[in-house]
């Protein structure tokens, strides 16, 4: 671990590493408290920190080792530093993120810091909800989390630059209030978090592998159970294919660090190893061709990639041993961890395997996402939020502020409930209403308020959509207003020709309407709201016109 990087690190630029890696610093931060207080305190909270951890120490599969951590002191600062190295897979560095961000409630003044071999990746993650001058570059060192949120150091603070990690400090050493808390921001973040730890859990998995009694005895009963699984992700990375049987052509190898006489035979036990998402792939797919003795062949594979793992990593060996496969075997079935979870009301039941497929590799491995794509679900979401048909202010909770509490759980000294992301929207709401106190707004100014406050659009976005009312919008909602005075109200119309003619054509400035509103990305568009407050089926309609 390199604890001056967090001071060192003043653009993304300025990063190298080996391997994908997390780094997160734990300041604690009292302007009138000593150093010596302060790393105290910091003593204190390392303990706790070890408890929120120590659960995954023990028993989950990391991708290639635990997340180490320590109170170290740079530049005058004491602090909690810590390091993870998550690979290609964005799950750990997800889960642990989740932990971080619960730790925040324990002391409102803890601040955390995040950033890995990209930079800023909660920017890069979140950048659909920024305001237009924060990028990852501008954006370094600027947001941090505290109490529970992911705030934001303004631009008026040595604007359009990023920050070193000592101006940060200094800010909020001396004006922690004018931090920038982010709604929509928060609320991403927020939601992408609520699903961990269960996100890894269920995709976790139990391999039956055969393994020699000197394989056991040499590695397996002295090392961390996690171990298996590294080696897995080692092999896997370093073979870059997931495709094609295993020959068996691994028994030929020189091995560098374990003896010949680790490779399995036929009438070896068999090992039950619990593995991420990534090894069961990998050995899915190695093991998939030709008839022969699973267990028998990933044995082999697993002594292929011990072999390469130990030699590139160093591994400490545990104290006890475990003495017989029978109670490896033992361990694995208990599944410890979620055990833990339960206890520490991490989780509230136990989580089961969702099993994967090869096509789900890419959103395993996943990229650092914008949000940029958004599908209609989450339109109609964003529509449904803001546009809450229950009470007098226009779907806005009547809940005060001040009613609103943060709770966390994770460890035996903390028995409360979740952290409820309710806040938020209360927060959300009650700026509404602020902005709407006093003010009296037509039909056009409430579309363009919501447009902005709601959708997050831009000006040009807006005035696009604007665009799309055309003729045949027109005689849509001519057609509506006709519709609900006759037709709906009268239930003997009578269905001559004129009047089904009338219909067709109805239908074809319909369906026009619907097919432009399709190539103008419309869904969000002014007609759509139309459509939606008229309790019509946005979707349903793009492919059957003739429900209007």
């Amino acid at each position: 671990m390199d604890p001056n990087l967090p001071f060192e690190y003043d653009s993304p630029d300025s990063l190298f590493f080996e391997q994908e890696t997390l780094v997160f610093s734990i300041f604690f931060i009292h302007k009138f408290q000593t150093p010596s207080e302060i790393k105290t305190k910091l003593t204190s909270l390392l303990k706790y920190l070890q408890i929120e951890f120590q659960p995954y120490i023990d028993h989950y599969p990391w991708y290639q080792a635990p997340i180490q951590f320590q109170i170290v002191e740079e530049r005058g600062f004491h602090y909690i530093y810590g390091e993870l190295v998550y690979g290609d897979y964005l799950n750990d560095l997800w889960l642990v993120t989740k932990i971080l961000q619960g730790f925040t409630s324990r002391d409102s003044n803890i601040y955390v810091r995040l950033f890995d071999q990209d930079g800023e990746f909660l920017l890069i993650e979140g950048s659909d909800h920024l305001d237009e001058w924060m990028d990852p570059i501008s954006g370094t060192n600027r947001i941090w989390i505290h109490d529970l949120k992911f705030k934001i150091i303004g631009n008026d603070y040595f604007p359009d630059k990023g920050l070193t990690l000592l101006q940060a400090l200094r800010f909020i050493e001396e004006t922690p209030y004018k931090f920038l808390n982010p709604e929509s921001l928060n609320r991403y973040l927020i939601q992408k978090l609520c699903s961990f730890p269960e996100e890894c859990l269920k995709n976790l998995f139990v391999e039956e592998v055969k393994v020699s009694q000197l394989l056991f005895d040499s590695v397996l009963a002295s090392k961390p159970t996690y171990v298996a699984n590294a080696a897995f992700n080692f092999k896997m990375k370093q073979d870059s294919v997931f495709a094609g049987g295993f020959s068996g052509s691994e028994s030929k190898l020189k091995l560098e660090i374990l003896d010949q006489g680790c490779f399995p035979s036929v009438s070896d036990p068999v090992l039950q190893v619990r593995v991420s998402a990534f090894a069961h792939l990998y050995l899915k797919q190695i093991t998939q061709q030709g008839e022969f003795d699973e267990g028998l062949e990933k044995g082999k594979v697993l002594v292929a990639a011990l072999d390469g793992f130990l030699k590139d990593v160093t591994v400490e060996d545990v104290n006890p041993k475990i003495k017989t496969w029978k109670e490896f075997n033992k361990i694995t079935e208990e599944d410890k961890l979620q055990k833990e979870l339960i206890r520490y009301l991490a989780i509230s039941k136990k989580v089961e395997s969702k099993e994967v497929t090869i096509e789900d590799l890419d959103s395993l491995k996943g990229e650092k996402t914008s949000g940029n794509d958004l599908n209609r679900d989450e339109i109609m979401d964003k529509l449904k939020h803001f546009l809450d048909s229950k009470g007098d202010s226009g779907g806005m909770r009547d809940q005060d502020e001040k009613d609103v509490e943060f709770t966390y759980d994770s460890d035996k000294y903390n028995d409360d409930s979740d952290y409820s992301s309710d806040a938020d929207d209360v927060r959300f709401n009650q700026s509404i209403k602020e902005k709407l106190k006093g003010i009296d707004i037509d039909e056009d100014d409430f579309f363009e308020f919501f447009c902005k406050d709601a959708l997050k659009l831009s000006d040009e976005e807006i005035s696009n959509y604007r665009n799309v009312v055309n003729e045949d919008e027109i005689k849509l909602s001519r057609k509506i207003a006709e519709l609900d005075e006759d037709d709906f109200a009268d239930n003997e119309i009578e269905n001559d020709r004129d009047e089904e003619g009338q219909q067709e054509e109805d239908i074809e400035a319909i369906t026009n309407l619907l097919q432009s509103l399709q190539t103008e990305g419309g869904i969000t568009g002014p007609t759509a709201t139309l459509l939606t407050q008229l309790g019509l089926d946005i979707n349903k309609l793009m492919n059957d016109p003739e429900q209007l």
